[in-house]
């Protein structure tokens, strides 16, 4: 399973479901060549990937989405953001460096496409700079039953579902959840409600 530098990688799918109009997933796997490659054979643009090696290579977990800017990757622990580690391509993306690429390791890959942030969307991706208030709406068109929000630098991401009591988040790291309310509160009709923590004045929030 090697690949030279540079080479295309076309991935036969090995889940691919669609659940609405615009929605598509699919999964696979590589094995790292420790330069830069591209998993290209999707069918889609993605609007989301999330990778992980198999091992302790890298940094942990980490994602991409078609609304963060500066070409950056987040990574789901406390860890900073990596830049130009995953991109996002027409018919696929592509890794580079040690946490999405490194040489002999094996990563499993999800990617996910037809964000809409409407009232006939179910997957919307987006961005938010926080304004303080305590708690806030982020619009994403139709009520969500799972939410994450990574805040930009070192800082692990936090997330909800709908069975969660009202003020309740968990973390994708070894951290004890929250349940005052700092992180989300409740889920809406049309969005979310973050308190505090996921609001903080100036900050970028993926």
């Amino acid at each position: 399973m090697y690949v030279p530098l540079f080479e295309k990688v076309n991935i036969t799918p090995q889940v691919r479901t669609v659940s609405a109009a615009n929605f598509v997933i699919q999964t696979g796997a590589y094995v790292g060549n420790g330069n830069v490659m591209s998993i290209s054979g999707l069918g889609f643009a993605p609007d989301l990937v999330i990778l992980k090696a198999h091992s302790t290579a890298g940094s942990g977990g980490l994602f991409k989405t078609s609304s963060t800017i500066d070409n950056i990757s987040l990574m789901f622990s406390a860890t900073a953001d990596s830049r130009g580690t995953i991109t996002l391509d027409p018919d696929g993306f592509t890794v580079v460096g040690t946490n999405a690429n490194t040489a002999t390791a094996y990563y499993t890959w999800i990617a996910f496409g037809g964000s809409d942030c409407s009232s006939s969307g179910n997957f919307c991706v987006g961005t938010y700079v926080g304004d303080g208030t305590n708690p806030r709406l982020i619009n994403t068109g139709f009520q969500p039953d799972l939410v994450w929000v990574k805040m930009t630098g070192a800082y692990d991401t936090t997330w909800r579902s709908s069975d969660m009591p009202d003020n309740y988040a968990q973390y994708f790291s070894a951290v004890a959840q929250s349940t005052d309310g700092s992180s989300f509160t409740t889920l809406s009709s049309t969005g979310f409600n973050v308190g505090a923590t996921n609001n903080t004045a100036s900050a970028i929030y993926y």
